[in-house]
Parts: C-alpha cells; structure tokens; sequence
C-alpha cells in the first residue's frame, strides 16, 4: 500500500527541538612562548607511519617547543590508538597538567566520540590551554569550547602528510595563532587571489 507523508522520516509532525544551553564565554588560552612544554596525544586513530610523527615533532621544536608524546600516542588497537581507556587517560593528564600550555594531536581517523564524555573539564578550565587538531579531533575541539568556552585551533595534525600544510603562508599563520596573544589573521577575501 501507499504510504502516507507521515510515515516516512522527516515528514509528518514536527518534534519539538530542545534548546541548546547557552555557549559559555569565550577564553583564549594564554599564547606560547619558546620552550613551552606541549603534550602530543593520539584521541583516536593509530599513527602507523614513525617517520610522520619524526617529523610532526620536529616541526614542533623547531617552533621552540618541547613536545612530550602522550605515553599511549603511538599504540595501535585495530582502527583505534589503543584502548578508550588509554587514550582517555593521556588526553586527561594533558589536560590537566598545568604545565602542558598546549595540546596537539598527533592524528585523526576515528575513536574521539569514543570518549568526550568521559573528560573531566575541572583541570583545563583553571589552567586553559591550546588544543590543535582538525579531522576526528574537531570533536574534541568543539567539545572543549562547549563545556569551558575555551577556543582551539582547527589546523594539521602532527602527523600529517598533507602538502597544504606546510605552504609558508599556512606555518605562519599557524605560528601567529599560536605564539601572539592578540593574532591579527583575519584577511578579507580576496576573488581569484
């Protein structure tokens, strides 16, 4: 039989929508400085390929950083960077050290949502740092601006192989995010530029 407009999904009687609550204010983490000490994490996917993360950590200390890798970052369970419990553990202890002033993740895939619920906020909130990830870690990324307000940065993963990443122009705007306290990046479009 036919069936009616009501029966198929998105038609029919409309659900009403609960609201969102309000975003919280928006932080911006203190910015780095040279010799910063910044934690890399893997959230979700493994990083089978050692010389990305060679290099991603390079790029790091070239920036003046002293990057630590989580102690899980480099384990592999199947599509995942170990265990939930593994990769919760070295994202919470990055998050809540004050000493860590930034928190890059080493590569994307999947396994993020995995855990999100799971992050206790308390420590980052009273000492708010960078997040960088894009991919799966956008998640974590937005996640951390919903529950503490806290703005991250939505850029290439540690591990990357993506060419665009290293263009000059993407590494100082990159740079600028990061290190300036009040960085000027907004551009105006430009057509055909």
């Amino acid at each position: 039989g036919a069936s009616s407009p009501s029966s198929k999904p998105g038609r029919g009687r409309r659900r009403a929508m609960t609201p969102s609550p309000a975003p919280s204010p928006v932080v911006r983490p203190p910015a780095l400085r040279d010799g910063d000490r910044v934690a890399v994490v893997s959230p979700s996917g493994p990083t089978r390929d050692q010389s990305l993360v060679e290099a991603g950590l390079r790029r790091l200390v070239l920036r003046g950083l002293r990057p630590e890798t989580g102690r899980h970052a480099l384990e592999a369970t199947g599509f995942l960077a170990g265990d939930d419990a593994s990769r919760l553990a070295d994202l919470q202890a990055a998050l809540d050290d004050p000493d860590v002033r930034a928190v890059f993740c080493l590569r994307g895939g999947y396994g993020v949502m995995r855990i999100l619920d799971a992050i206790d906020w308390t420590g980052f909130r009273r000492a708010p740092k960078i997040i960088v990830g894009s991919s799966d870690a956008t998640a974590l990324l937005l996640a951390a601006r919903r529950a503490t307000g806290v703005v991250s940065i939505h850029a290439p993963m540690v591990a990357t192989k993506d060419p665009a990443a290293f263009d000059p122009e993407a590494e100082d705007l990159l740079r600028r995010l990061l290190f300036e306290a009040r960085p000027d990046v907004f551009q105006p479009y430009r057509a055909g530029a």
